[in-house]
């Protein structure tokens, strides 16, 4: 049998459940008439008038009960706010509705107890609880005794609650979701358990005989990590979850589990539960089932905007300036939060005041979360909005994760992500969560947002450099072969205007050259002279070069563009030409590898110069890599990465070479492969594009990637030795034309 709810509520309380255990601590227990008369007693010793505002900042959950009750029952307005705030913010709370005084410990005198328990007005204000201001500043919700018993009546109806039932406080009284428990437990006489340690539910659950346990979704997610957790769970009548959006991994755990989890949409105004419901079994898949409990009433409006009333609706803001009622003239509170009905089932979709636009699209922070949610080792996520000038705003995403778990790549996010969403809801960055700044139960959102676009303004310079990689991805790369020999392009720049290629099989670049400066072999290619045609292919990149050569030979990679089936020049047949037949794979799609940004500062002989080196997170050892076309392992290899360098307004894709004897690696050379200019130009193989300054800074940052002996470098193949080559390599060609050979 339920209390009920009149103005003589505590000794009606008192007299009704007698010495019904009302508090357990790990100390001592209180029954419902020994706590009600101590508060009693200690309400004659407050010395205030009534409608009198006290604050409390009190942590432990045992000492601040007797005073609240005695508040209440002298019929003042309690404030409790968060002990774990900075002393300058719970005043500066205190100070924003005119709270006169913060009570601290009340000196008892030998006067004998009132007889009885004093009547109360429970219309009258009785608490004040600020708003989480997860998006803004709190709110000071006034909340009569009224609001707190009647969504006790209507939970109490749904969710089953016995005399001698005990309920952990698990949830903190400065929420309104611990405050509920106080009034459900009261109602019901069933009791309240001050957990000994709040971060060992699992052994209070056990050992304490509790039955019922209210939690958010981040502390079930702990719980069911370990086999103890999950042992305690299964132990309970009621888990209570609600206060953040519940990821669908964990319902389906609690499901399978056989858990009986009562799913719960809230919120300070209506003092805790609007609607909640068990879960439910739909096809192979567990879902909440909440509906509007007992004296509320809600309405969705054409915008989804969830709107509520009843007996537990709040009184109205308090500010300095007094009562503020945001009612429409039906009594209608609007909540901000967005819903819609699936059925009898609401289903809440986020806060109103948290969509943002990006590039004209709506975007919902909360459905970015949950689908985060669900990344295996995620247990708290928030998506806030960052200022971006290209699209008005764009999502940053910030992921706690469980002990244990380190922090995953971004591509690991985004690729999850990407299956998951739409391509403008997928955050821009993803950022380690902010401990222990921010470890509430409930995020502040604008916080996050400030940390957050601090974070966005150091890499959005970055991002067109970021983007333009995705195209050119770094990493290790084969070099493409016919059997022993590599595939070299040589280019004919000179051809009737345009730039034609054919491809020639060699081991060296030095065999190309030797091949190519052999009189007989260059008429047959420029003439078509000897009998067998020559196929030039069009080189679709000239455009793209600075070219100052007649005659250019590019070696290739797999990843470069190139037929599946090439006509190739065999170099080894030294003065008889041999064309073959080469059939390859077709040019690999690129793999897109998790990518570290490094910021580096070089020293060169004009200064000191800053860079942002890109690569691969976890760059394959280029021992194991073998020729997707031959299988075998290749003694060359490529390895390419990307440099930004912000004083010369341009993006660098690098290409270093390197050659495997077993265990042992050679450094051969580098050279710039690409560059992007800010306005987004392109220039492909920019032998004759690049300053001296330019190159040190570069090599001096390739440097720091690789420990290679200093001799290597010495005898490296740097662009600037590149260049001479090309020149000389030009200057005897002309010599061997020169000498009557067209």
């Amino acid at each position: 049998m339920s209390l009920s709810i009149t103005p003589g509520l505590w000794q009606q309380a008192k007299e009704h459940w007698g010495d019904t255990p009302l508090l357990i601590t790990p100390q001592q227990t209180w029954g419902f008439r020994q706590f009600l008369q101590e508060s009693a007693t200690l309400a004659t010793l407050l010395p205030y008038q009534p409608g009198t505002c006290i604050g409390f900042s009190d942590a432990h959950p045992e000492q601040l009960l007797p005073k609240l009750f005695a508040c209440w029952m002298q019929g003042l307005v309690t404030v409790p706010v968060n002990p774990a705030l900075p002393e300058s913010q719970r005043l500066s709370l205190f100070k924003q509705i005119g709270c006169q005084d913060v009570l601290g410990e009340v000196i008892t005198d030998d006067s004998p107890p009132p007889g009885s328990c004093p009547t109360v007005d429970l219309g009258a204000p009785a608490l004040v609880v600020f708003t989480s201001g997860s998006t803004g500043t709190p709110k000071a919700v006034a909340l009569s005794l009224e609001n707190f018993l009647w969504s006790a009546e209507g939970a109490n109806q749904v969710m089953p609650l016995e005399p001698r039932d005990r309920w952990l406080l698990a949830l903190p009284l400065h929420h309104v979701g611990g405050l509920a428990i106080v009034f459900r437990t009261l109602l019901a006489g069933a009791a309240l358990v001050i957990p000994a340690n709040r971060h060992d539910l699992a052994r209070t659950i056990a050992t304490q005989g509790i039955t019922h346990l209210s939690l958010v979704p981040m502390q079930l997610h702990r719980l069911l990590q370990t086999a103890v957790g999950r042992s305690a769970l299964q132990q309970l009548k009621l888990i209570l979850l609600g206060g953040a959006g519940i990821p669908e991994p964990l319902l389906q755990q609690a499901g399978e589990l056989g858990l009986a989890v009562f799913a719960s949409y809230g919120c300070t105004e209506l003092a805790s539960q609007v609607a909640t419901g068990p879960l439910r079994k739909r096809g192979d898949r567990w879902e909440t089932t909440a509906a509007v409990l007992p004296n509320r009433e809600l309405h969705i409006d054409e915008s989804s905007v969830i709107h509520v009333r009843g007996k537990s609706r709040f009184l109205g803001y308090l500010t300095n300036s007094g009562l503020q009622q945001p009612f429409d003239a039906e009594g209608w509170f609007a909540t901000g939060d967005l819903g819609r009905w699936d059925g009898e089932r609401l289903e809440v979709l986020g806060r109103k005041d948290a969509m943002f636009i990006t590039g004209g699209e709506n975007v919902h922070p909360e459905r970015i979360e949950r689908e985060l949610l669900a990344f295996p080792g995620v247990e708290q996520a928030v998506v806030v909005p960052v200022e971006d000038a290209e699209f008005g705003a764009r999502p940053v995403a910030f992921a706690r994760m469980a002990e244990g778990v380190c922090f995953p790549d971004e591509q690991s996010f985004r690729s999850f992500l990407q299956a998951q969403l739409v391509g403008f809801e997928v955050p821009d960055l993803f950022l380690p969560w902010p401990e222990p700044l921010h470890s509430g139960l409930k995020p502040h959102r604008p916080k996050f947002a400030k940390l957050a676009q601090t974070h966005f303004n150091r890499w959005v310079p970055q991002r067109p450099f970021q983007n333009w990689l995705k195209q050119h991805p770094p990493g290790w790369k084969s070099i493409l072969r016919c059997g022993d020999q590599q595939v070299f392009e040589v280019i004919n720049h000179k051809r009737g205007g345009r730039s034609g290629g054919v491809f020639v099989l060699a081991d060296l670049r030095q065999t190309v050259m030797e091949w190519l400066l052999d009189s007989g072999n260059l008429k047959r290619l420029l003439d078509d002279a000897g009998g067998i045609p020559v196929s030039w292919h069009p080189v679709l990149q000239a455009a793209t070069r600075s070219v100052r050569e007649c005659i250019e030979i590019v070696r290739l990679l797999e990843d470069d563009p190139h037929p599946v089936e090439l006509e190739a020049w065999d170099a080894r047949s030294w003065k008889r030409l041999t064309l073959s037949v080469v059939t390859t794979s077709g040019p690999s799609k690129p793999l897109w590898l998790p990518l570290e940004f490094r910021n580096v500062s070089v020293s060169t002989a004009t200064g000191s110069h800053d860079a942002l080196i890109a690569l691969p997170a976890k760059p394959t050892p280029i021992t194991n890599l073998r020729s997707p076309t031959t299988n075998l392992r290749n003694p060359e290899q490529v390895f390419q990465c990307g440099v930004c360098i912000p004083e010369f307004s341009r993006d660098y894709l690098l290409r270093a070479l390197f050659w495997n004897a077993g265990s042992q690696q050679r450094f051969l050379g580098w050279k710039v492969q690409r560059l992007r200019e800010t306005d987004g130009t392109e220039r492909d193989q920019p032998f004759w594009d690049t300053s001296l300054p330019e190159e040190q800074v570069l090599e001096a940052s390739l440097r720091q990637l690789f420990p290679i002996d200093a001799e290597d470098w010495e005898r490296s193949n740097t662009p600037e030795r590149e260049r001479v080559r090309r020149r000389e390599f030009q200057a005897r060609l002309e010599g061997v034309l020169g000498q009557g050979q067209p």
